[in-house]
């Protein structure tokens, strides 16, 4: 047979995504910030998911990484970047709020320093977004806000003058960026993160366990789901029904 069907490269990529050491949080995170605070809290004390991201989220991590580094390249050829933050080599941390974490790029627009994050999405995502109004989405997807001007605090006590983020999502499926917006920090955003960093670092100081934040959706993408009541969504998907009951949660810690 000259020709026969194989999954090598498939079983080899699993392969290689199941031995990657899981992601350890040595501070609080910008990307959980504006999540459920328990899951969080979950995340700094190294309690190990009971849901974790399958293989499939876990390689589209990789492609963000690969992604990114297309974007520097492309702000690089206009001469707009200043700096690619590397994962795992310039993470940012500010002791006051324990807040650490790596925005993707620092970059320079009409003399105005500007950080620029980027994540990547199917291309259906574009369509969810345009059944919404752009203040709903972004009263829904709070999280992201959170999580831009935590990097801009944190750039900030690093010594850049910086005050604007831009997040961008790009398609996997062709990338066309079909989502970007700006956020400008003001005293009262700053102020709003570094309170709820404060009250998770709380939290975390006393050993007590906050409140799931988890509503709609959001329960059934937690890590820490309740694994034998997951079930398919509209779109066949397997996800939680349950989430954040420590009762399931910490039995095998």
């Amino acid at each position: 047979m000259k020709y026969q069907q194989t999954d090598l490269s498939w079983s080899t990529l699993k392969a290689y995504m199941a031995q990657k050491p899981a992601k350890t949080y040595d501070s609080l995170s910008p990307s959980s910030l504006g999540g459920c605070m328990r899951a969080h809290y979950w995340k700094v004390k190294g309690v190990s998911a009971t849901t974790p991201p399958n293989i499939g989220a876990l390689v589209n991590f990789e492609v963000g990484h690969h992604w990114e580094a297309v974007l520097a390249k492309a702000y690089e050829s206009q001469g707009k970047l200043v700096k690619h933050f590397e994962d795992g080599v310039d993470k940012l941390y500010d002791p006051e709020t324990h807040l650490g974490g790596t925005p993707d790029l620092l970059i320079k627009e009409n003399d105005e320093l500007i950080i620029v994050d980027s994540k990547t999405v199917n291309s259906a995502y574009f369509r969810y977004v345009k059944m919404q109004s752009f203040s709903d989405w972004v009263a829904d997807n709070k999280g992201y806000i959170y999580q831009q001007v935590a990097y801009i605090y944190l750039a900030r006590q690093a010594g850049y003058e910086v005050d604007k983020a831009i997040l961008s999502f790009a398609s996997k499926d062709d990338g066309y960026i079909g989502l970007e917006f700006m956020i400008q920090a003001d005293d009262e955003l700053i102020e709003k993160i570094k309170a709820r960093a404060f009250q998770l670092q709380g939290y975390l100081d006393r050993d007590e366990l906050p409140p799931c934040e988890c509503e709609g959706w959001k329960v059934g993408y937690c890590d820490y789901g309740n694994p034998a009541t997951q079930q398919p969504n509209k779109k066949k998907k397997i996800v939680n029904t349950e989430c954040c009951d420590p009762h399931w949660v910490i039995k095998d810690q």
